[in-house]
């Protein structure tokens, strides 16, 4: 299974394979990084003010937030 994310100014998406896109999740500010851990299925994010959030990641694109840290 192909999954597909962007992100627009601390906005995540999930496009799905039939084209549909669905909000996955919110950042408190501008997103600096977007990773995907494609073995465990979470997406970490970290965002300009330095803060990281990470998430789980289910087979239909929906994400469920595990943890959100402070990095400074």
């Amino acid at each position: 299974m192909l999954i597909s994310f962007f992100l627009c100014v601390g906005k995540v998406f999930f496009v799905d394979e039939k084209g549909r896109c669905i909000q996955s999740f919110v950042t408190d500010g501008p997103i600096k990084s977007l990773l995907y851990h494609e073995s465990k299925d979470i997406i970490v994010a970290i965002t300009d003010g330095l803060i990281l959030s990470q998430h789980g990641v289910a087979q239909d694109g929906v994400t469920i937030e595990i943890m959100k840290v402070c990095l400074y």
